[in-house]
């Protein structure tokens, strides 16, 4: 999974990623126009727990990269290169200012106003992707050709122009969702509006009432301070935590956040030479899981032994999981649910 993190220059996007991350990059106006990239493991103890009792060669965690974007100029928007990355990412985190001058940074515009900071970045994706959407209508009308595709394109044109409807509010059916793929559409992608705060300010939902119906998933972070909480021993940031009302790292909360808005689950191979976790599409039937594994186990896709998580860890072992008839044997169709253990029979 890929994560790109943009907003206006003076937000704290990068001390944003430097707490996501634990990296150093440079923050301020000095940190250049070159985008940071960090791939973090996913934090899941119940990884933890499968390691310690296969004692495999290798443990693999799912991972997130992160990508810290340069932010839009004032005047002159987001950058070619820039709406590229941002076209590659699988969601993108908006960061709003939400601290003030005191912290050594100029606000935008000489205020600090996080709504008109979410307004106007909408509105920007908004526009890069009517950009993009009208030259290929303009290319297929110079084809002379009516076709689904140009009703579809003129149809999200349309409802986009009034500037209040990023495509992922429009109601698309899955078939025109699949047809706009190509396009990367990146008021189309998964968003959240991280406000940043400064150390002692309050967790602020202000702007839950704007966010909502653009469709845009809204949390708060205290990067500074919660970045040094979490370079604190665990058994020390809990009473930290605990001080800001929090019972969650900020990469904890962040990844939870993004699990749910993009609909993820995990799912689990185990064995002497790796225990790893993969991260899936709630739903995905077990033979399109498999593939997430290699494609030869989907192309030859048997059965696959599927126990959950809690009932393996209640039993301690497979034989005996297997004996109190809770490992089954589950065809392609099986809907996968978030913990399963899977071990996928093939014949290629």
């Amino acid at each position: 999974m890929q994560l790109g993190i943009a907003g206006y220059r003076g937000s704290g996007k990068t001390t944003v990623f430097n707490c996501l991350t634990g990296a150093d990059a440079v923050t301020g106006y000095g940190g250049g126009r070159e985008a940071n990239r960090s791939v973090i493991k996913v934090p899941d103890e119940r990884v933890d727990k499968l390691s310690a009792i296969f004692s495999p060669k290798k443990t693999t965690y799912a991972d997130i990269t992160f990508v810290d974007l340069p932010g839009p100029d004032e005047e002159g928007g987001i950058d070619s290169q820039t709406a590229a990355e941002l076209r590659r990412m699988d969601a993108l985190v908006h960061v709003a200012r939400g601290f003030g001058a005191d912290q050594g940074l100029p606000p935008r515009g000489g205020r600090v106003d996080p709504a008109r900071d979410l307004s106007d970045f909408d509105a920007e994706l908004a526009l890069l992707d009517m950009l993009v959407l009208e030259g290929r209508i303009e290319r297929l009308k110079k084809e002379g050709k009516k076709t689904r595709e140009l009703d579809l394109l003129g149809e999200v044109v349309t409802a986009m122009e009034g500037g209040d409807k990023p495509a992922r509010v429009l109601h698309l059916d899955d078939g025109q969702r699949a047809a706009l793929t190509g396009f990367q559409l990146l008021s189309l992608k998964p968003q959240i509006v991280l406000l940043s705060l400064a150390d002692d300010a309050q967790a602020a939902d202000a702007l839950e009432e704007l966010a909502r119906p653009r469709g845009l998933e809204v949390m708060s972070m205290r990067p500074n301070i919660e970045r040094e909480i979490s370079q604190l021993p665990p058994e020390e940031q809990a009473s930290f935590l605990e001080d800001l009302g929090l019972t969650e790292t900020a990469r904890t909360r962040f990844i939870r956040h993004c699990y749910r808005m993009l609909n993820l689950i995990s799912f689990f191979t185990v064995g002497p030479d790796e225990v790893r976790a993969w991260t899936i599409k709630s739903g995905t039937p077990a033979v399109q899981a498999a593939g997430k594994i290699h494609s030869d186990l989907e192309r030859g896709f048997i059965r696959s032994e599927t126990v959950a998580y809690e009932d393996f860890i209640a039993h301690g072992k497979m034989s005996k999981a297997r004996e109190a008839g809770k490992l089954r044997l589950e065809g392609k169709d099986y809907v996968v649910k978030d913990g399963d253990i899977l071990t996928i029979r093939f014949n290629v």
